[in-house]
């Protein structure tokens, strides 16, 4: 998967996306390899002083902020060492904000020529509707419900487990049950 369709679906952010039509984020996952996760983890480990001033910002004003931020001192001091790999997490996450919008620009019109009435269909952006389409290839009618669709993507569900067997008198052996017990009298003799 291409680094910058990675880092669009680790997102999770609907501060971060344009919604798509419907009020609905086009498939967009957390994952904690994302720059912006990594910058939010970071920032709750950092020293306070870090913290402190990065408080209350805005996802953008955050990004925008660290991306800007020009650190000085001795990368020694935690402080100092934080705000540089904020820094670097920052541009990374710009720099793939702007492959994400090429590649969109570039998926768009093929999606829509390919599958007009897919995209019309609200929640569905041009990321899912093509990643649906590249997972039904040249066999759509092999879709024909969200289980097969489930299972063509490897995500069905486990089948359920066998029902117990039943006890029996060489079962309740093997484990231990207490058994009935012959009486002389029942022996023919």
């Amino acid at each position: 998967m291409p680094e910058a369709v990675r880092s669009a679906r680790c997102r999770g952010s609907t501060a971060r996306r344009t919604p798509a039509r419907g009020g609905c984020d086009d498939d967009v996952q957390a994952d904690s390899g994302c720059p912006f996760n990594q910058i939010r983890t970071l920032i709750v480990t950092a020293p306070s002083v870090v913290r402190e001033r990065l408080r209350g910002l805005s996802t953008r004003e955050l990004i925008d902020t660290l991306a800007r931020s020009r650190p000085a001192g001795e990368l020694a001091a935690p402080a100092v060492a934080v705000r540089i790999a904020l820094r670097r997490l920052a541009r990374r996450d710009q720099a793939l904000d702007e492959e994400i919008k090429d590649a969109d620009k570039e998926i768009g019109p093929l999606v829509t020529q390919a599958a007009p009435s897919l995209i019309a269909l609200p929640c569905v952006g041009p990321e899912t509707a093509g990643q649906l389409l590249a997972s039904a290839g040249d066999n759509p009618e092999r879709l024909h419900s969200e289980a097969s669709f489930a299972h063509l993507c490897g995500a069905a569900p486990d089948p359920p487990p066998p029902a117990a067997p039943t006890v029996t008198a060489s079962t309740a052996v093997a484990i231990e049950l207490p058994t009935t017990r012959s009486t002389p009298s029942s022996w023919s003799g």
